[in-house]
Order: C-alpha cells, then structure tokens, then sequence
C-alpha cells in the first residue's frame, strides 16, 4: 500500500490565523437633506402647545388716498391696516431608534468590535432625522410619500411600483408606512401599529418591498393607492405642510385658514412649464409675477431647486 501524505493545508491552520477587518464603514445610501437644510430656522426654540399656531398677516395697507382743497377743504376720516392670522397646525415627529443592552455591551471598545454601535447609532440619529424631514418637506400637507402605479404579491413579499413624481426618493429601507386608498379616505393599513415595513427599496426600477402582512390587509393594496408616513390615523390625514401645499395658485380650497377663492393674495406666482425643458423665459415670468405681487424693487434671495436631470439639461 502506497503512503499517501496528509499535509497541514490551510483549512488545519484557519483557527490560529489573525483576522483582517477594514473599519471604515461606508454608508450605501442616501441621506441628504439638501432642501432642509436650506430653509431659514429660528434663533431660538419656540414653545408650542396643542393649539394652531398663529401667525399675523397684513392683508391691506389702509389709508385712503386722495386729493382735498387746502383752501379750508375737509380733510375727511380716514383707515387703517387689516390684519389677519394664518393658522399653522403643529405636527409631532420622532426618530425610534431601539437596541438591547447586551448590543451595546458586545460592542465596547475596540477589542470588542470594530464601532461601538451606541455611539454610532447616536452619531446617525440626527442626519437620519433631518433626511426624512427633508422628504418630509416635498410632500403637501397629508403624509403622501409616494403613489403605487404598480403592485404584485410573490414569495410572502408585497412589491409596489412608484412611478410618478420622487419615485421612492422620499422612502427609507426600514421605513415603517401606511397604505392609503387614491382619494385618502379608506387606511388599509391597521392603525395604530399596523403600518408595514420596507425592506426592500431600489431607487433606479422605483421599486420597494415590505413583508405580505399576516393576516392579509382587509383591503389589498391597489394601483392609485397612496404610501403615507407612519402616525397618522383615519381619514384625510394631517402632517407637516410641504413646499407643495404653499406653492399652489389654486382659486379653490384653503390656505392657512383662508379660503383661496376669496383671499387672491395668497395664491401663489406659479408658472406651469407644461411638462417642457426648462427655458429661460419661465424664470422670466416668475420673477414679473413676484413683481407685481410686491413690487420691483425688493429684490428677494432666490434659490432654484431642480431635478438633477433638469439641471444638466438645462
């Protein structure tokens, strides 16, 4: 019989060798607040209640103008500004974030892991906060983070389509979500605590998965159905309202509490490009508009917020 050798390999030797471990971790996705971090913020925090918050606005300058006769004419009586308050409901948001202490524990100092999970968890909080604030602030006034303009059930996974406006840029993996019916009246989502999570989201096919609910939805999700932030409860619902709530010209609905078919000073000077590439003369006609609501010479700081594709079109 032949001897065969048997040779220490590197399977016989895996045990004692050191382990190799880039600690640079690298985020893989998307966490900007660009609009967010725009907006003017107060000087100092302001204390709020349960009540609309009110906010005075002079609707009419007042005084009335006209010639007299110097020569012992009557100068006549006169008025006065009209002011008049805006209602800004306040809308309570939190950021959950949740882990055990043996987490925390296994995780401290460096010859436990390569990041102390607390501190990372805590150092990310704030960004993460701001992000879906930021998504927050596209949205107008309802909680509506996105429309379904496909949906498919598969393999114990709900796949759901957003094909119009962000896409899925407003969403999260690990974003807990309600599902609305088209007109927002029917929560198909049980509430509160029924909101189904992401765990899937692919910005380029505008694509996001959660876990098919058991027991199933009572009513299944549908093409038209609106995905709204997690919270909110009932019919119609109510969340921060958005770039687009204010940038509406609209003669119907409301505004702040002013009916906007008889308040026109309100509507906003809102030019509609029809769906074209942008142009020059478009900016053009917003500015005029602006001008004539307050006049030429104030000479706002204005900032143009575009689609990435639009701007490197443009």
């Amino acid at each position: 019989m032949a001897f065969v050798p048997n040779p220490q390999n590197t399977a016989d030797v895996l045990a004692v060798q050191l382990e190799k471990i880039e600690k640079k971790i690298e985020v893989l996705y998307e966490v900007e607040d660009t609009f967010y971090s725009q907006i003017e913020k107060s000087t100092q925090a302001i204390p709020v209640n349960a009540r609309d918050m009110k906010v005075p606005i002079q609707f009419a300058p007042g005084g009335y103008f006209g010639q007299y006769d110097p020569n012992g004419g009557n100068l006549g009586r006169g008025s006065g500004p009209r002011y008049e308050n805006a209602l800004v409901p306040t809308v309570d948001f939190r950021y959950a974030l949740e882990w055990t202490k043996e987490a925390e524990w296994t995780t401290q100092g460096d010859a436990k892991a390569v990041i102390n999970v607390f501190n990372k968890n805590m150092a990310a909080a704030m960004p993460h906060f701001r992000a879906h604030m930021d998504s927050m602030c596209m949205t107008g006034g309802n909680g509506v983070l996105g429309t379904i303009t496909a949906f498919s059930s598969a393999g114990g996974f709900d796949t759901a389509v957003l094909d119009v406006d962000f896409g899925v840029k407003l969403l999260m993996e690990g974003q807990r979500i309600n599902i609305y019916d088209s007109s927002l009246a029917v929560q198909k989502t049980p509430a509160p605590g029924g909101e189904v999570e992401i765990v899937f989201r692919d910005v380029p096919t505008k694509t996001i998965k959660w876990v098919t609910p058991v027991p199933a939805l009572a009513t299944a999700p549908a093409v038209g159905d609106k995905i709204v932030i997690e919270g909110v409860t009932g019919a119609a619902p109510i969340s921060l309202l958005g770039v687009p709530y204010h940038v509406n010209n609209s003669a119907t609905g409301v505004w702040l509490g002013f009916p906007r078919s008889s308040t026109p000073a309100i509507r906003a000077s809102r030019v509609d490009a029809g769906g074209g590439a942008l142009a020059l003369p478009f900016p053009r006609l917003a500015l005029n508009l602006l001008g004539d609501r307050s006049g030429s010479s104030k000479k706002p700081n204005i900032k143009a917020w575009l689609h990435p594709a639009q701007a490197a079109a443009y």
